[in-house]
């Protein structure tokens, strides 16, 4: 024991003495949320699987889009074009239009898998000589008065797959920390809210990221993996540009910081997400 003379203040104390005071319980700060996905799904309809395995018929319009694959001058009526499935709607009358060079032409009998017969101009356009990779959209069709029925193309829908995953998230302490007391609260409670919400990100990350496998399928404890949006929906062309992985993380606000807009100050969980352009 030492003596101190004069005036004592706060300072002269540490916390053997002086402990401070704590706010009861804690703020946990979640201003956007985990799973805003899962929150949309919530107000879809919902179908059980009583599979791991669960199949599905998808369909989807096509592009219809034909691809020049040789150099053809501005008088050939034969185009060569690459093999791809679009060419079987370039039946008679079809117009099509090259993007490079705006003629439109105007197919004068059903396309094959690797040419299409045209004539060259039409409705006005100038003739021009295309090169490997030129872009032929088809833009409708034209038929004169009293013609017949056009030629009939259809498709139908394909099937697919996804599997179930297993998610885990675990919360252990021992039966003397659950009798101890803390100043934040409940930690039972504190830990399994936690671990709760993690769980739910765990399932929305998957929902973007997870990639559709199986390891061990034909054994008694197979492993799998549920394919998420960008496993499935891999790259969707349009005229205007591909909406791709990266296009859709940012127009998500993935990639981005989200800014708060002051007009919606005052709460925590109102956020304005970044204007993104494709």
């Amino acid at each position: 024991m030492s003596a101190i003379a004069g005036l004592r203040g706060t300072g002269q104390f540490g916390l053997d003495y002086r402990p401070t005071n704590y706010r009861e319980l804690f703020t946990l700060i979640e201003p956007n949320g985990t799973a805003p996905l899962n929150a949309l799904l919530s107000m879809a309809q919902s179908e059980s699987t009583d599979d791991p395995k669960f199949n599905h018929f998808r369909d989807e319009l096509p592009g219809r889009v034909l691809v020049s694959n040789a150099i053809d001058t501005n008088v050939a009526t034969t185009l060569t074009v690459t093999n791809i499935t679009d060419n079987a709607f370039a039946v008679t009358n079809t117009l099509l239009m090259n993007t490079r060079t705006n003629e439109i032409v105007r197919a004068t009998a059903s396309g094959s898998t690797t040419t299409i017969v045209v004539a060259r101009a039409a409705a006005g356009s100038t003739a021009a000589a295309t090169v490997v990779g030129d872009k032929w959209v088809i833009i409708g069709s034209v038929d004169s008065e009293g013609s017949g029925k056009p030629t009939a193309v259809s498709f139908d829908p394909t099937t697919d797959y996804n599997y179930t995953q297993i998610f885990k998230t675990g919360v252990a302490l021992t039966n003397t920390q659950k009798a101890t007391y803390l100043r934040t609260g409940d930690k039972e409670q504190e830990m399994i809210t936690k671990a709760l919400k993690l769980h739910m990100a765990d399932i929305e990350r998957s929902m973007f990221w997870g990639r559709r496998f199986e390891e061990n399928g034909t054994s008694a404890q197979p492993r799998r993996y549920t394919g998420g949006l960008f496993n499935m929906i891999t790259n969707v062309a349009s005229l205007l540009g591909v909406a791709n992985r990266s296009w859709l993380s940012a127009a998500l606000g993935l990639s981005r910081t989200c800014r708060r807009s002051p007009s919606l100050a005052g709460s925590p969980r109102k956020w304005q997400a970044p204007t993104v352009s494709p």
